[in-house]
């Protein structure tokens, strides 16, 4: 018997059999750097088994790429959080907020996303892009939402001028009287919402989570299927992406 130290020598310099073929290798190395450009390795590896039909888990992808040089390893830093309890049950809270972004990387004209998530089940009910950041658009986004999901007990919103009245120099006041407050409060009254001011962006956590997640993956798909427009980004989103209904919440690199 040849012992350990003779499978050691006999097996020296060969290749694994579990190693995926150079072939293989060589094409996802390809299929990342000219066709999935700016994927995260997640991302990139759901499209090569949603598109091209390649199936491999994400650590293979990952090592292949390193491998490759085509992808480094990012430092992680840690995540300021403000920390509140989700609400217990779906319905009880809407985020509600808009993401100004370059979403067509200049293929086409500026857009808005304007959307919700809902804070307990962080399904999307409803976003769509838009030209303007406006209370016309603001209101459709959330009459949708109503359509869909019902009337939410409470909004999220930031404190932007549509949302709540304030004096010049951006003091905030109370509102007393029904004349100052402004139409999407009179919306939300009619409605019978309650209205929650969030302090800060890291205060509305999760729906900056969505955006930084919308970010990255939905510019990527909009860019390989060469949406140009704002009625073919909303029916790329509305059609084939996750939202409306859930989300893919997954963003890793």
């Amino acid at each position: 018997e040849k012992g350990i130290e003779g499978l050691i020598h006999a097996n020296r310099g060969r290749a694994s059999p579990r190693r995926t073929k150079d072939s293989l290798r060589d094409t996802i190395d390809y299929l990342y750097q000219e066709k999935y450009t700016g994927f995260n390795i997640s991302h990139f590896t759901e499209m090569l088994q949603e598109r091209e039909e390649i199936f491999m888990s994400r650590e293979t992808v990952r090592g292949i790429l390193l491998e490759k040089g085509s992808y480094e390893k990012k430092k992680k830093y840690p995540k300021h959080r403000s920390w509140r309890e989700p609400m217990p049950k779906e319905g009880m809270m809407i985020q509600f907020d808009t993401s100004d972004h370059d979403w067509l990387e200049g293929r086409g004209p500026k857009m808005k996303l304007i959307g919700g998530i809902d804070d307990a089940s962080k399904d999307v009910p409803w976003a769509q892009f838009a030209y303007h950041d406006s209370v016309k658009e603001n209101m459709a986004v959330l009459k949708e939402i109503v359509k869909r999901k019902g009337i939410p007990l409470s909004l999220y919103v930031d404190k932007d001028s549509k949302f709540i009245t304030t004096r010049h120099g951006g003091l905030h006041v109370n509102i007393k009287r029904d004349q100052q407050k402004t139409q999407m409060q009179r919306a939300w009254d009619e409605l019978g919402i309650n209205v929650i001011y969030a302090e800060s962006p890291q205060a509305k956590g999760r729906i900056e989570r969505l955006w930084g997640t919308f970010q990255d993956r939905l510019i990527s798909e909009l860019r390989l299927e060469g949406v140009c427009s704002l009625g073919e980004a909303n029916r790329y989103l509305h059609t084939l992406y996750s939202c409306p209904g859930t989300t893919k919440s997954s963003s890793g690199s």
